[in-house]
């Protein structure tokens, strides 16, 4: 959860120079990252064990980020995780921000493109 905790941190202090509540953004992006992983998970699952499955990626990213979304608001908002993020100094990333983007742009890709790979050499043809 460090690692989350960290990407809260750089992306509410991104959001804040330009939006009014700064929270709803970065709680999408985080729900929309951590979707992206486990779409990659559920792909790789589907590849390596040779599953013969007609897999509906756009009902289950749908699922997976609004019940992810909701988690997130729970977590950072109402348990008040958010504000002690911010006020910690440990999350810091100083330089690191360019890993951050890094990371959100891999994770969309690396799901895409497992999903790709498993639609052309591992989906059951109707």
């Amino acid at each position: 959860m460090f690692f989350f905790n960290s990407v809260y941190y750089y992306l509410y202090n991104k959001s804040k120079r330009g939006n009014a509540v700064p929270e709803i953004p970065v709680i999408g992006y985080v729900a929309f990252c951590q979707a992206n992983n486990l779409i990659l998970l559920v792909n790789l699952f589907l590849i390596l064990g040779n599953f013969k499955i007609i897999f509906e990626v756009h009902y289950t990213y749908l699922v997976f980020n609004i019940v992810l979304y909701i988690a997130n608001h729970y977590y950072y908002q109402t348990k008040k995780k958010g504000k002690e993020i911010l006020q910690d100094k440990k999350y810091i990333l100083k330089r690191h921000g360019l890993w951050v983007d890094t990371y959100l742009w891999g994770s969309v890709i690396s799901a895409g493109y497992s999903f790709y790979i498993y639609r052309e050499y591992f989906w059951m043809q109707p």
